[in-house]
């Protein structure tokens, strides 16, 4: 298959793709990460939709990666200080929800 048919395959499944993100370039201004922002928006979505009726919700790593293919080290670490779930618990009511939620380890 040559570059050109495999490009506008690419094209032609995107625009079928239901599975958009949207980018708002506000959140990066809040957040100062692209990670954070992206991580941000995905929270805000689904705590809209939850059926908890103050918004929690719950995501593991591994859902945070099938949504938004964001791995450990960037969800963690993103090459700044602090990390893009600390620096959004940071901001006003959200740092009491992550505060709240024990860590777990496994080995």
């Amino acid at each position: 298959m040559s570059l050109s048919a495999s490009v506008k395959e690419f094209l032609e499944t995107c625009d079928t793709d239901n599975t958009i993100i949207p980018f708002r370039p506000a959140l990066v201004d809040i957040t100062g990460s692209m990670y954070a922002a992206c991580l941000l928006s995905q929270l805000l979505y689904w705590s809209r939709r939850s059926r908890n009726p103050d918004g929690w919700i719950y995501k593991t790593q591994k859902d945070l990666y099938r949504e938004l293919r964001l791995n450990r080290y960037q969800l963690e670490h993103d090459g700044w200080k602090p990390p893009p779930a600390k620096r959004i618990a940071g901001r006003r009511s959200a740092g009491s929800m992550w505060e709240s939620i024990p860590t777990r380890d496994h080995r």
